[in-house]
C-alpha cells in the first residue's frame, strides 16, 4: 500500500470548497465541480492508456509526470488534498530513474480508488452546500 494513505491529507478541504463558493457563487461553483470531474475522468483515462503501453518507454514516464502533474495542480485548486498528494507522489515516482512500472501502477490504482471517493464527496459536498 502506498504511504499516501497513512497520515494523507483529508480527502477534501472544506475550506477551500467555501471560498470558491464564496468567489465565484453557487451556480458557478456547480458548473466548475462537474468540470472538475470531467477533467480528473479525462487524465485517469489517459494515464491507463499511458501505463497500457508496452515496452513503457521514457516517454510513457514524461507523459505520466504531465497528467500527474496536471491533475494535482487542479486537485489542489478544488481543496481534493488527498488526491492531489497522490498525483504529486505519481509525478515524483515518474520522475524516479528507479520507478518500476509496477509501482507506477499501484500508485496510479490507488489514485484511481482515491478519485472515486473524491467524486462522492464532492458530490456530497454540493448537495448539502448547493442549492438546485
Amino acid at each position: 500500500m502506498p504511504k499516501a494513505l497513512t497520515g494523507a491529507p483529508s480527502l477534501l478541504n472544506v475550506d477551500t470548497l467555501a471560498s470558491l463558493k464564496t468567489a465565484l457563487g453557487e451556480a458557478s461553483l456547480g458548473q466548475l465541480v462537474m468540470l472538475y470531474q470531467q477533467q480528473v475522468s479525462n487524465y485517469s483515462a489517459q494515464l491507463a492508456a499511458c501505463l497500457a503501453v508496452k515496452p513503457f518507454t521514457p516517454e510513457h514516464e514524461q507523459q505520466v509526470m504531465r497528467l500527474a502533474h496536471q491533475l494535482r495542480g487542479e486537485s489542489v485548486s478544488m481543496g481534493a488534498e488527498q488526491l492531489a498528494e497522490l498525483a504529486k507522489q505519481l509525478e515524483t515516482l515518474a520522475n524516479t530513474e528507479r520507478a518500476t512500472f509496477s509501482q507506477l501502477d499501484e500508485m496510479f490504482s490507488t489514485i484511481r480508488l482515491t478519485a472515486a471517493h473524491t467524486h462522492s464527496a464532492l458530490e456530497r459536498w454540493c448537495r448539502d452546500h448547493l442549492s438546485g
